[in-house]
Parts: structure tokens; C-alpha cells; sequence
């Protein structure tokens, strides 16, 4: 069998790996991408993920996804999010932010993951410029003479100029090239879920800062009778989420409805519990010989905040617009320079986020008196001080200072 030549393979056909061969097929380079899972359209099977797990998709990624002609993809399915009330039952305060304060038309944008994931698909599968191989597991690299190749367990073989490692938190490709990083364990575990309110969210979430940990709501799209309106994340200790899992349903839901706002009225489970353990990982480089490294294969985050997309999407943006330029002016889209000026760009902002999500983890969870009050005393800070709270906000809503073009707008 000969080998199929590409200028790159992106290896996970997850969020950020469609997009990247999305954006990089539109611009003219040669694409595989790689996944070990079967065609989506040649299985009944939904998506791995849980039905109840949903994305925040903050007004930078929305940008950049408008920008590169692919949010009506998804646009249906997403619901704006007006307001966010972070509550702190312990020191009982709340802060609001508002998307009116900053002039922006949504803080974020809520959507099931599910929904997004299968927009993505048919974001790829509109063009046909991506060559997709389901089904196949990359079982041998190696580099040679400016080339990388990659074969697969069912026979694939592939040689090209650059292979971008998608394939998720536990990636094969970055233990392969002995990238892996140390792992925070926070001994907590993440349960997420759907659920129906008796009341309109009107696109408001709120985020409650429990001793246990957070418990977060994000407004999905209303008026599915058979869909989740809402998808919550509850961080617990490990004990718990595990008595919570083998408790009835019934038990479980009058639990979570004594933290839920009166004004949504009678809250429904609609979905199985799933559970995620929460660690925080981030590899040494993000860049090996011919080898870059995106999203949750680069860095895996705490929950708190929902930054993983956005950050993930702000790395498959740079990485794009560097690859996008090089190619146009026939330079090798694996050099090490070019790779270098990848890692160089992203390392702050990924570096940045992972402290932020990790220690506001911490604070917010944590039973200790002085933990508790800097929440509070953060949190009267932002309540007091209207420009703290809207540069919060404008943080939030995904500008980053120098960042990507395609989210300040700009084409590749």
C-alpha cells in the first residue's frame, strides 16, 4: 500500500480538531484527520458524550467561529446568556455580571455538547477537501527527511509535513513524544446533567460557590420537550459524587433542588448523572519534531469557568493563522521556527488560564477561614467597584490583548 501524502494530519476528531481541519482545508492545505472512532454517519450512535454536558462559548470564540463562516453550523442550538449571579452562601454574597455593562449582545453563549459536536461534523463533512479515516488508531510515527508518517492499526499510512495532536486529555501522540506534564488531582469529581425548569431561565446562569465545591447552571436552548433547558455541573469530593451516583433519583434531585433560585420553579432531572474526575494537566512543550499539540491534548482544565473550549478554540486559531501563512508563501508548515512562534504565543494565555481556573478552584472549595475570605472579600470588590467588574467581564467574553485574528474578526 503507498502512502497517502498530506501537507498536515490532525489525529481527534474532537471540537478542536474539526475546527483546525475545517480552517485549515478552507485556506487550500491538504487535511487528514484521523480518529478512532466510527463514522457519525454510518452509526445510530450518538456522540460519547453525556446527554446532560453542555459548553459555554464565550463572544471571542463566537467571533472567531462567525468570522471563519462556520457558527451558523451551530447557531440554532445555542442560547445567549444575558446574566450571571455567582453566589457565596457563606459569606452571602452575590455579584452579577451583565452582558448590558460591556455593550456586548451575550456574556456567552450556552449550548449542549452534543449539539455542538454534531455541527462541527457537518461543518467537516461540507468539505470535502478533509480526508476523514474513522475507525483507525495511529499504532507507529517517525520523522524523516522533513516529513513526518503515521500508520494505523487497520493499515492506514500517512506522510506529512506536520501531524497536530487533537486526540484529547489522555493523547497517545503527546505520551509518544514524552510531552506529558504533571497532573493536579483536586480529589474532586465533576457531576454533570441535564435538567428541565418549571420556569423560563430567561438566559440567565448563576454559579453557587457551595464548601463542597461549585455547583454551576448554564441555560441551554428552551422549547424541546425530549432536550435538557439547562445543563448543571456539580463539583463535589470524590466520596460524594460517588453516594450521590447510587442514590435515587429522587433523593439526588430534592438535594440539588435546595440550592437552585425559587424563580425557576420545580427543577427536573432529564439526564443520567455522568461523572469526570477533575484534575489540571499541562504538557511540558507544546510543540515536538514536526508534532504541535491543541486543546485538551495541550492542557486539561478545571470545569470552573467553562474556559476549556475557548481556550482550546484560541489555540486552533493561532495555530491556523500561523500554518495558513506559511503555506500561502510556501514555507514548510513544520518547521521548528514556525512551531516555536505557536508555543511562544500560546504558552502565556494557557499558562494563565490554568492558574486562574486551578486557584479559584481552590479558594471557592475550600473550607478554610481565610479562603473563604478572600471569596468575600473578592466578591464585595467586584460588587463595589463597576470597572473591576466589567474588566472581569471583558475578560470573560474571551479578549485576549494580541490575540488570534480570527477573533478579533479578521480572516486568515
Amino acid at each position: 500500500m503507498n502512502w497517502l501524502e498530506y501537507d498536515c494530519a490532525v489525529v481527534g476528531a474532537g471540537h478542536a480538531g474539526m475546527l483546525l481541519a475545517r480552517l485549515l482545508a478552507d485556506q487550500g492545505l491538504r487535511v487528514a484527520l484521523v480518529d478512532r472512532r466510527r463514522d457519525p454517519r454510518k452509526t445510530d450512535e450518538g456522540s460519547d458524550r453525556p446527554v446532560g454536558w453542555g459548553l459555554s462559548v464565550n463572544l471571542g470564540s463566537v467571533v472567531a467561529l462567525r468570522t471563519a463562516g462556520l457558527w451558523d453550523y451551530v447557531a440554532d442550538q445555542a442560547q445567549p446568556l444575558e446574566s450571571m449571579r455567582v453566589n457565596d452562601p457563606a459569606t452571602r454574597q452575590d455579584v452579577f455580571y451583565r452582558a448590558s455593562e460591556t455593550d456586548s449582545e451575550a456574556l456567552s453563549w450556552g449550548i449542549a455538547g452534543r449539539d455542538l459536536t454534531s455541527g462541527l461534523e457537518r461543518a467537516v463533512f461540507d468539505q470535502p477537501s478533509v480526508d476523514m479515516f474513522w475507525g483507525e488508531e495511529i499504532a507507529h510515527r517517525s520523522i524523516g527527511d522533513g516529513t513526518r508518517t503515521l500508520t494505523g492499526q487497520n493499515g492506514l499510512r500517512i506522510a506529512c509535513r506536520l501531524v497536530i495532536a487533537a486526540d484529547g486529555r489522555q493523547s497517545p501522540l503527546r505520551r509518544q513524544a514524552q510531552l506529558d506534564g504533571p497532573v493536579l488531582d483536586f480529589k474532586q469529581v465533576a457531576l454533570t446533567f441535564g435538567v428541565t425548569t418549571e420556569a423560563s431561565h430567561q438566559g440567565q446562569g448563576f454559579e453557587i460557590l457551595l464548601p463542597s465545591g461549585p455547583l454551576a447552571f448554564l441555560p441551554l436552548k428552551e422549547g424541546h420537550a425530549d432536550r435538557p433547558s439547562a445543563s448543571i455541573t456539580w463539583v463535589l469530593p470524590k466520596n460524594q459524587a460517588e453516594s450521590w451516583q447510587s442514590a435515587m433519583p429522587v433523593q439526588f434531585a430534592e438535594a440539588l433542588c435546595s440550592h437552585m433560585p425559587e424563580q425557576l420553579g420545580a427543577v427536573r432531572l432529564a439526564t443520567p448523572l455522568a461523572a469526570f474526575p477533575l484534575t489540571f494537566s499541562h504538557a511540558k512543550r507544546l510543540i515536538a519534531d514536526r508534532l504541535a499539540l491543541v486543546g485538551d491534548a495541550a492542557h486539561g482544565m478545571h470545569p470552573i469557568h467553562a474556559q476549556g473550549f475557548n481556550l482550546a478554540l484560541r489555540d486552533v486559531a493561532r495555530l491556523a493563522e500561523l500554518l495558513v501563512s506559511a503555506h500561502r508563501r510556501g514555507r514548510d508548515i513544520g518547521a521548528p521556527a514556525l512551531l516555536r512562534r505557536y508555543q511562544a504565543s500560546r504558552l502565556p494565555d494557557t499558562l494563565a488560564t490554568g492558574a486562574f481556573t486551578s486557584g479559584f478552584a481552590f479558594l471557592g472549595s475550600s473550607p478554610n477561614p481565610i479562603a473563604r475570605g478572600a471569596i468575600g472579600t473578592g466578591a464585595l470588590l467586584l460588587r463595589k467597584l463597576p470597572a473591576l467588574r466589567r474588566a472581569l467581564t471583558r475578560q470573560g467574553l474571551g479578549e485576549v490583548p494580541g490575540g488570534p485574528r480570527l477573533l478579533r474578526g479578521l480572516p486568515l
